[in-house]
């Protein structure tokens, strides 16, 4: 068994290697992408024979008929590609089920191969009647080539290039303070001004969600947690933290939130200069060893405001996530 998982990891490892495209490779250079990749690899094959993983998945999302063991990931194999799969569910809703394609080697491109691989793997999550699989790809963001609908982008450049991007009107410079902050005695606020935010913008509600208390506070700990400040009013939160993702290393963005009333004002590609400048200053402890350590996240596509301020500060749309609607999996859809 160990010689089988060891002989996956090579695979799916060589995989995510030959599909990553030449920006990330500059960034991380080679020998720390391999490195990053083996290590992310490693971490998702580990959670197949962990009984804890599973219990915990139980736990926070039970499903009527399924028991923990349903919820651990699975090889599936399929007209030439190898697949680790897991369940998902949206917004952490059990009604909303969907299996996540975490890693794969062999011929996806094929879109023919791919709607065998989705009912394949959603075949192997039935108790949980999943309508759609969910599969990563590197790509222009101009070119859909038929994996279906666009969930999750990454977005990302240097931390350095994005603290380099030019400053918009100096009244709206002068107007915003990005503030690092030991406390989160604002979080209610922040609660308040998330709902007001996703109440307003229906179409980013599958994509877009606050923060935990615990998630913000272990940014605070690493050094990297800020208000935004508007005129000199509490306006918003900005939080980061270290990370990799993808072969991508440096400073992961967990939050950027404007409060309505702060929005509509061209600052949020100066929140990320200002976070970025913070980040170049005072390197935080943990982050990834790289050739240029990036400032990246993941937004949702719908989410059209983020990704223009992100866009706005250098960051590039590298690709992401797509949903491909399953047709014929055993134990039927939704």
């Amino acid at each position: 068994m160990a010689h089988a998982v060891r002989d996956l990891q090579e695979r799916f490892v060589e995989a995510e290697l030959a599909r990553c495209p030449f920006p990330v490779r500059a960034w991380t250079g080679d020998a720390a992408l391999r490195r990053i990749v083996a290590a992310e690899v490693a971490e998702d094959l580990a959670r197949i024979d962990d009984p804890g993983f599973a219990a915990w998945f139980h736990e926070r999302i039970p499903v009527d008929g399924a028991v923990p063991d349903d919820y651990r990931p699975r090889i599936v194999e399929v007209a030439g590609v190898v697949a680790l799969a897991g369940i998902r569910f949206l917004g952490a809703d059990p009604a909303r089920p969907f299996v996540e394609l975490l890693r794969a080697a062999g011929p996806l491109e094929d879109p023919v191969v791919r709607r065998l691989v989705a009912r394949r793997a959603a075949n192997a999550f039935a108790v949980f009647a999943p309508p759609r699989v969910r599969l990563f790809r590197w790509e222009d963001s101009a070119r859909p080539g038929g994996w279906g609908a666009r969930d999750l982008r990454i977005v990302a450049a240097p931390i350095a290039a994005v603290a380099a991007t030019p400053s918009v009107e100096r009244a709206q410079e002068d107007a915003l303070e990005v503030v690092p902050t030991d406390a989160v005695a604002w979080y209610d606020d922040y609660l308040e001004a998330y709902a007001d935010v996703r109440a307003r913008r229906p179409e980013i509600r599958d994509v877009a969600a606050p923060e935990s208390r615990e998630s913000l506070e272990s940014c605070r700990d690493e050094g990297m947690l800020f208000e935004l400040r508007v005129d000199g009013t509490w306006a918003g939160v900005a939080a980061v933290r270290a990370a990799s993702m993808r072969g991508l290393g440096g400073a992961l963005v967990v939050e950027v939130l404007l409060r309505t009333e702060a929005r509509g004002r061209r600052l949020g590609g100066v929140i990320h200069r200002r976070v970025a400048e913070h980040l170049l200053a005072h390197p935080p402890a943990g982050m990834p060893e790289v050739a240029e350590p990036c400032l990246f996240g993941t937004i949702g596509a719908s989410n059209v405001a983020s990704l223009r301020a992100a866009t706005a500060a250098g960051r590039r749309d590298l690709g992401g996530w797509w949903f491909l609607p399953v047709a014929g999996q055993d134990g039927g859809g939704g």
